[in-house]
């Protein structure tokens, strides 16, 4: 499965992990990357919403939304 299958089925499952956030973090990064423990600490302080917005443009997914903006499913 790649990233972006395991993504959408998480974020269709509302199962979002930090694992596969750690995953994404790993194919991106260009230097010797932290660990899982060092990055789960940086992500306390991570707006979870930008995070999920890049992710859904970085795999050029569309999203469905009820009336008042909350999220339903994605749709490619």
């Amino acid at each position: 499965m790649t990233l972006k299958e395991k993504y959408i089925k998480e974020r269709n499952n509302k199962s979002f992990t930090f694992e596969t956030l750690y995953e994404y973090y790993l194919s991106k990064v260009n230097t010797d990357p932290v660990n899982f423990t060092t990055f789960m600490g940086a992500m306390q302080f991570a707006d979870m919403n930008v995070i999920i917005d890049t992710l859904d443009k970085e795999f050029g997914i569309t999203t469905l939304s009820n009336k008042d903006g909350g999220f339903i499913k994605v749709v490619e």
